[in-house]
């Protein structure tokens, strides 16, 4: 996936190459969550599919916006920067693995305190957030399942940072596709395990005890990809117990309607 998105990469051509590395990694995720799941309680209720459905279709053109707002203001501010500074931010000299953690860590600090802010300040936000954490179980589609509201914010937030700082459009392209999958495995009900590199990833095994109903576990495992500020700001939560001994969801259930048009109405109104 990293290779063909490097070296596929070209400008105009971001529309095409991403559905051609992401839609096989899809494909596989779904066959090894029904042949292999961690949790096979969580497999089944298709019915669910055609909200995810609707999700993701809303959140393409609210994603397009914010990210051509993203481009805008982080254009700007890095116009400003160099010439304010003399300076540009970006080391564009530095080996691209060195440019993608760096990239990687500044694509996941506004989400990661947007996210703990929804969750540990509660109101509006966590209305608006709650949508996602609705489901009592963890599924591919999963991962898709968020209010245009926090659509835009986590693709603004992603994305303004790295274009204010001149990361390359290239290194930009790539840290979209990891995300992309990324954010798809950790949501996966396949019972793989990463060991050591729980340190490293925000990946379904931390993921899961954020999607939990208890409250006390959740508040924890923000990142987007990496796992970095969680450790560095002591948020990172990976207890020893069994996650599917507890219960996934929200402790208001009722508070999520079960309608599509309502939870995206009726969540900024409330």
């Amino acid at each position: 996936m990293i290779t063909v998105s490097w070296f596929g990469y070209a400008p105009g051509r971001e529309g095409l190459l991403t559905p051609v590395i992401f839609l096989p990694v899809f494909g596989v995720a779904v066959m090894l969550e029904r042949w292999f799941p961690f949790e096979p309680a969580w497999n089944g209720r298709w019915k669910d599919n055609r909200q995810d459905a609707a999700f993701f279709l809303l959140a393409q053109p609210v994603i397009a916006i914010a990210e051509a707002a993203a481009m805008a203001l982080g254009v700007s501010a890095a116009t400003w920067l160099s010439s304010a500074f003399g300076i540009l931010y970006w080391p564009a000299g530095w080996p691209v693995s060195v440019q993608v953690i760096l990239a990687m860590l500044a694509h996941d600090l506004l989400p990661y305190w947007y996210h703990r802010i929804s969750h540990e300040t509660g109101g509006w936000l966590w209305r608006v957030h709650a949508i996602h954490h609705a489901p009592s179980r963890m599924y591919s589609l999963n991962f898709v399942r968020f209010h245009p509201v926090n659509s835009f914010l986590s693709s603004f937030l992603m994305l303004l940072p790295m274009v204010a700082l001149g990361v390359p459009a290239c290194v930009i392209f790539l840290i979209a596709m990891i995300s992309k999958v990324h954010s798809l495995l950790s949501h996966t009900n396949f019972g793989f395990r990463l060991g050591p590199l729980n340190w490293v990833f925000s990946m379904a095994e931390l993921h899961r005890w954020h999607h939990t109903r208890d409250m006390r576990q959740a508040n924890a495992n923000y990142g987007a990809t990496l796992i970095f500020w969680d450790i560095l700001f002591g948020t990172r939560n990976l207890p020893e117990a069994d996650i599917r001994k507890s219960e996934l969801g929200i402790n208001e259930p009722q508070s999520v309607p079960s309608r599509f048009c309502d939870q995206i109405c009726m969540r900024i109104s409330h």
